[in-house]
């Protein structure tokens, strides 16, 4: 081999293990934890998650509901009297308060105000309290979370004007993001913060998750398809978006009986007026139970996957 051919030779095995080495440093960066779920109520298990991936950092906060359990009941924000508008907007933490429910998170899109107050709106989407239909549909297909009194829960598509049967509670949103397991949308690369609703594909498990928006190098917000992916990683089977941005929202009873929020709302934590919310009532842990420190996994993705037993007593 000439002289030329063998330098040429070591300049192209150099480059190549160079790139090869930015290559896994690359992929390196992309980490993504799963924190263990832990049961805070009877029937209700919230778990916490975060992405850094190079310049894009993501916080979630998720709440898994056993539909199974007979202490649970679902509620949403009733019909107000002050026609032609339709609810209330409250916070969602002072709908938790109001109605003594243990978690709750915001629903539907409204009619937004920039009005401090409470006030009377009228909701996007199909809304259902105790039976009661809040709002039927809007024009065109909407997508809801329905679930009926003995807590089945499914996710379906309602046309304008429709009026479901056997639905005791509903909430709707904009657009559906899983369809037996699939995602539905493409990537657009808009980040903002998100609320989001899913059900497992056995249908015993309610999923509800927000993930913080607008913290530059804390959490910068997600996609639709990415809340489709955070979906998916607690379970969900088939989802819907709900109402995003400054709205979302989740929050449980403390242990003094005040609100807890568990996000941080996109308006420096300030919580925003909704029209509608989604609650839940149970029952509390007995206290003996309640301060055993959960058994779990602790799942990081990055480069590999590694699973850690946090095995405690």
């Amino acid at each position: 081999m000439a002289k030329s051919d063998l330098v040429r030779s070591k300049i192209i095995q150099f480059f190549s293990f160079a790139l090869l080495i930015l290559a896994i440093a690359k992929r390196s960066d992309a980490t993504t934890i799963i924190r263990p779920w832990q049961p805070i109520f009877q029937g209700i298990e919230y778990s916490s998650g975060s992405l850094t991936d190079n310049n894009l950092h993501q916080l979630v906060n998720v709440l898994r509901i056993d539909l199974s359990n007979p202490h649970i009941h679902f509620f949403s924000t009733p019909k107000t009297a002050q026609a032609p508008r339709e609810t209330l907007t409250q916070t969602t933490s002072g709908f938790l308060k109001q109605y003594k429910l243990q978690v709750a998170v915001n629903a539907n899109y409204f009619l937004h105000s920039s009005l401090p107050i409470s006030r009377p709106t009228s909701l996007i989407g199909l809304a259902i309290s105790n039976g009661q239909i809040v709002h039927p549909t809007i024009q065109g297909n909407t997508t809801a979370l329905i679930i009926t009194q003995k807590n089945s829960a499914s996710i379906v598509n309602y046309p304008f004007g429709s009026i479901p049967t056997g639905v005791y509670t509903a909430v709707s949103g904009i657009p559906e993001l899983l369809k037996n397991n699939q995602i539905l949308l493409a990537d657009k690369k808009v980040l903002d913060s998100r609320t989001a609703a899913g059900i497992s594909k056995d249908g015993k498990y309610l999923i509800l998750l927000t993930i913080d928006g607008a913290r530059p190098g804390v959490s910068d917000g997600a996609t639709l398809y990415q809340t489709a992916q955070w979906l998916q990683r607690y379970g969900a089977y088939n989802a819907v978006n709900l109402d995003g941005g400054s709205s979302s929202t989740m929050v449980r009873e403390d242990v003094n009986g005040s609100a807890k929020v568990l996000n941080r709302p996109r308006d420096f934590g300030i919580e925003r007026l909704v029209g509608n919310n989604l609650g839940i009532s149970t029952a509390t842990i007995d206290p003996i139970h309640s301060t055993t420190i959960y058994s779990g996994e602790f799942l990081v993705f990055g480069l590999g996957v590694s699973l850690l037993r946090l095995a405690r007593d």
